[in-house]
């Protein structure tokens, strides 16, 4: 605040310096969580979900999202086997192609089911 201000002052304007503490969290909406779980269960099957007993404490964009309309932040496991199951933003990360088709089919699934809601 104080660097601002005296370039503030130096090129005589205004500044105004506002903290963010991070990403808001992400915050699923329950009814939107229904469908999208029961879409993969249709779709796929029981052993698609994989439900988290703690929320994750990982920051994301994707809750900024969340605070202008409801929203349903899955993750899509893309792994082939456990030792190529590495997080996102590892470098040993490796995408497994196969999973994209599926994955589309499924989101495609999902947003005709939102839409069919009205």
């Amino acid at each position: 605040e104080r660097t601002a201000s005296h370039l503030a002052n130096l090129h005589d304007c205004e500044i105004n310096v506002d903290f963010l503490d991070g990403s808001p969290p992400v915050l699923n909406n329950a009814g939107l969580m229904t469908l999208v779980e029961q879409t993969i269960l249709d779709t796929l099957d029981e052993k698609a979900v994989k439900r988290f007993d703690l929320p994750s404490m990982g920051a994301e964009d994707f809750a900024s999202y969340t605070q202008m309309t409801a929203g349903a932040f899955i993750r899509v496991g893309t792994c082939s086997s456990p030792e190529t199951a590495h997080p996102v933003h590892d470098a040993e990360f490796d995408l497994d192609e196969r999973f994209l088709a599926p994955t589309a089919k499924l989101m495609s699934e999902i947003l005709i089911r939102r839409g069919q809601q009205g």
